[in-house]
């Protein structure tokens, strides 16, 4: 049986006794949006999105409510949840322009209708799971010979998105509705890149046109909303250049990265320049694809791998990688998509270090290297994670060795603990900036020297600089 149908009939097995209940005050349970995209195209469904017709909100809720607690998640929207449930309840509405809506919920507004809000045609499908649920036997046995979901269900298709899925095409529901909302802009491009699809003439003009303005109050879309897109399109794509070329061939990359597209636009260096970019966030794409379940990669850093894969052979062109230089760089070419000054420093850190694998590994470092480097990019990296990356971009063998000596110099995931505290020094140093250099300086030579004994440093740190003990 086709692992996503079977997925389906699970979940609808679980939901049956929710969606029996609604079906007696005359509620029809529709999946629909990417729940069903993601069923034609034979992926995982991870978005389980219910629309429940012909009730109220007061009666939806409180039928759910006899199965457990019930909550909003998008309350304006009328989007609910059930506790221990990962699906969204809703109900169909009508929704007016802008980037906040008026909301008018309309349960009688029939399921061909209610799907012309959405985006594009592939997620404008639905199916009745109502009426799966009240033959799910049936749908069960005759699942085991079916590897399409068109072969096995009765697929609400009024606007073609069965068809333009099998085509790879991407075309708008209703042209005007999709530009009364900006963030369709930059949904296309990740569909682009995660479905391997091309937009249609008609779509490809509205997007080279469209405003990224609220239609209302004329306010530019939030920098979180479209960075969320761009997560999209760079963690969940085989081949997230795909989506970064389509903003090219219709001259928007300005919307996304002013200045790669500035520079892209002024000379052949800059485009090769880019092309070395595309190329090689792609292959990061495919590494972290294969590794990130691996090592259990935190999507937060799955996201500043890829940006920093994308944006280093950027940096790398301007010759001069020194801390001073590596930041301002990264901060001027993500600044237009976040204020997250983490993900800054983190982005900025990975470019920065991005061959020191490399040449670490070529002249053979000694450990105290490892060590000094370790404390340097503590705690924003750690050499563990500097490997990791290094994966990416350069050859297995290197980061290998690179996280092998790291290992055996005991730093991979933590800089070695200084053995000398202030409190060590207080007798002698009074609180301030002397005593900072003094521990910092202690430091440096434990790593050097190998030093376990606080004693042995103490004594250093205080001829060092010469500093008389107190009577």
């Amino acid at each position: 049986m086709n692992t996503t149908i079977q997925s389906l009939l699970t979940t609808c097995s679980t939901l049956a006794p929710m969606i029996q209940a609604l079906a007696t005050h005359n509620g029809t349970c529709y999946l629909v949006g990417g729940s069903v995209r993601d069923l034609i195209l034979n992926l995982p469904i991870k978005d389980f999105d219910i629309e429940v017709h012909g009730i109220t909100l007061d009666v939806l809720i409180a039928t759910l409510k006899k199965f457990g607690p019930v909550k909003y998640r998008g309350k304006a929207f009328g989007v609910i949840v059930l506790g221990g449930l990962d699906v969204d309840w809703s109900l169909p509405r009508v929704d007016s322009i802008g980037r906040k809506p008026d909301v008018e919920i309309d349960p009688f507004l029939g399921i061909t209708q209610a799907l012309q809000r959405r985006d594009v045609t592939m997620n404008a499908i639905a199916l009745n799971i109502t009426e799966v649920v009240q033959q799910l036997d049936v749908y069960t046995q005759r699942a085991a010979q079916c590897q399409q979901a068109r072969d096995l269900f009765t697929l609400i298709d009024p606007y073609g998105g069965i068809a333009d899925s099998a085509a790879g095409i991407l075309k708008a529901v209703n042209p005007q509705r999709f530009s009364e909302d900006p963030l369709r802009f930059f949904r296309v491009m990740q569909f682009i890149g995660r479905f391997n699809m091309t937009p249609d003439d008609e779509l490809n003009k509205l997007c080279a046109t469209l405003s990224l303005r609220d239609a209302i109050s004329g306010q530019p879309l939030a920098r979180e909303r479209i960075i969320e897109e761009l997560k999209k399109l760079f963690i969940l794509a085989k081949k997230p250049s795909q989506g970064l070329w389509w903003l090219v061939s219709i001259n928007r990359l300005n919307d996304l990265f002013p200045v790669t597209h500035t520079s892209f636009m002024l000379n052949n260096q800059a485009t090769a320049v880019f092309k070395n970019a595309t190329a090689a966030l792609d292959k990061a794409a495919e590494q972290l694809n294969t590794l990130r379940k691996k090592n259990n990669l935190d999507a937060s850093l799955h996201f500043g791998y890829l940006l920093a894969a994308f944006l280093a052979s950027q940096v790398d062109s301007t010759k001069n990688c020194t801390k001073e230089a590596v930041t301002p760089i990264i901060k001027q070419l993500i600044t237009p998509l976040t204020d997250d000054h983490h993900l800054v420093k983190f982005v900025a850190t990975l470019v920065l270090h991005q061959a020191t694998p490399t040449k670490y590994v070529a002249t053979n470092t000694p450990a105290v290297t490892y060590k000094k480097l370790a404390w340097e990019l503590e705690p924003l990296i750690s050499l563990r994670q500097l490997t990791f990356f290094s994966s990416l971009i350069n050859t297995e063998l290197v980061s290998t060795n690179f996280l092998l000596a790291a290992e055996k110099a005991g730093v991979a995931d933590h800089a070695e603990k200084p053995v000398l505290s202030g409190n060590d020094l207080m007798d002698s140093v009074p609180a301030g900036p002397l005593l900072g250099e003094l521990l910092r300086a202690s430091y440096v030579y434990q790593l050097e020297h190998d030093i376990k004994d606080p004693e042995i440093l103490k004594e250093y740190a205080l001829q060092k600089f010469n500093t008389p003990k107190k009577p």
